[in-house]
């Protein structure tokens, strides 16, 4: 009779060789790793997440596959930038459009009050920085239509109190 779990390692796996495997670009690893439950989030010495690795590197199905097992999206390294600020500084578009399309802040300020389109800007990043200000015209639109269905749904709680008027006592 086989023990239970023959053939796993019983420890769990160290951020270290999910940082390894992403930096080989080994997607077969990296899910292994996370099978047997790596810590997505964990940090390595130099305090960044394995995603911030991903990102520099510019790996987008690394970064899908992380973000599909719970990496924060928006983690930050020490200096308070964030995966979609690297992302921008760097120079990598389709990092940048799965970071967005996964929820990605894009108001989001590192500790200098810098964002990820000052990033784009300053960096001359010209295609990310229309996607980013298109970005953030689709989060002000979408903030636009909540506030006008509190607004109007306001309004009809106050016309239909106006409707209803409650008939004088000793009246059927």
């Amino acid at each position: 009779m086989t023990e239970p779990n023959a053939g796993f390692d019983a420890e769990k796996p160290s951020v270290d060789e999910l940082i390894a495997a992403v930096l080989a670009y080994d997607l077969e690893g990296v899910e292994d790793l996370l099978l047997r439950g790596v810590d997505v989030n964990a940090k390595d010495s130099k305090g960044f997440p394995a995603l911030m690795w991903v990102v520099d590197n510019g790996y987008t199905e690394v970064a899908q596959l992380l973000i599909d097992n719970g990496a924060h999206i928006d983690a930050k390294d020490e200096s308070g930038d964030t995966t979609l600020m690297l992302a921008a500084k760097v120079g990598h578009v389709g990092l940048v459009d799965v970071l967005i399309k996964n929820g990605a802040n894009i108001d989001e300020k590192n500790n200098d009050g810098i964002t990820a389109l000052d990033y784009a800007i300053d960096m001359t990043q010209t295609e990310i920085t229309q996607r980013l200000q298109q970005a953030a015209e689709e989060v002000a639109a979408e903030k636009e239509r909540a506030r006008r269905a509190v607004v109007d749904k306001k309004q009809q709680g106050l016309r239909d109190k106006a409707r209803y008027k409650p008939k004088p006592r000793g009246q059927s």
